[in-house]
């Protein structure tokens, strides 16, 4: 049997299942934490300023700009997750 570290995946903070990231979190409970902030946090900046162009041409307005109503649900859905 060859011995091999705890953990050898190079993406993941050793000894751990998560994933190495810019803000060096390495409890996961935290990380889940953030990510939710900071998707609610651009998600807000989305309503007040849409990207503009079809990138979504399925989920947008006929000039292709997000839907609010999706954006919108989009915070509530983080809101209670946070």
């Amino acid at each position: 049997m060859s011995s091999t570290p705890e953990n050898s995946d190079p993406y993941l903070y050793s000894g751990t299942s998560v994933l190495r990231n810019l803000r060096g979190l390495t409890d996961p409970e935290q990380l889940e934490r953030f990510e939710a902030r900071r998707t609610h946090q651009r998600i807000a900046e989305l309503i007040d300023n849409p990207l503009v162009g079809g990138f979504a041409s399925d989920q947008a307005t006929c000039d292709g700009t997000p839907r609010r109503e999706d954006a919108q649900q989009a915070c509530r859905i983080l809101s209670i997750r946070a």
